[in-house]
């Protein structure tokens, strides 16, 4: 499997991710990249946790940190970045699925929220959604 974006060290960046069976692209002038890769960054999800309390709900963007796993091959960081457009507030990870093919489940995730200078670990979106559940 290839990614499709650019790799510069150990990092690979790409808006709209998606995962392509080799022949790697023409595009890829590195056929190594993947080797050298140690850490995946995505966009294109935006993600965000909605948050509902006495009635009232408050969508926060979120950036998800975990692993990816590139079959039985390679095991790779992964971060996913919410919109930086302010007009975006992003998909829901509580309550939407995933479209990445990185991401065929969020729950393994942890979640963070970055207001300004300031960095909240909420923690495993599993974990979040348990959270969620127990106190209704």
């Amino acid at each position: 499997m290839a990614l499709d974006a650019t790799g510069d060290g150990p990092y690979g960046l790409s808006h709209r991710p998606k995962v392509v069976q080799p022949p790697q692209p023409s595009y890829l002038k590195d056929k190594n990249m993947l080797n050298r890769i140690k850490t995946i960054i995505i966009g294109h999800e935006h993600p965000a946790i909605a948050l509902t309390e006495r009635g009232r709900t408050e969508r926060f963007k979120c950036h998800l940190k975990g692993k990816w796993k590139n079959g039985k091959k390679q095991t790779y960081n992964l971060l996913v970045m919410p919109s930086l457009n302010p007009l975006i507030e992003g998909s829901n990870v509580l309550a939407q699925l995933p479209q990445s093919p990185f991401l065929k489940t969020v729950k393994d995730l942890e979640a963070f929220v970055v207001e300004g200078d300031e960095v909240y670990a909420f923690g495993n979106v599993d974990g979040i959604i348990e959270k969620k559940r127990t106190e209704r």
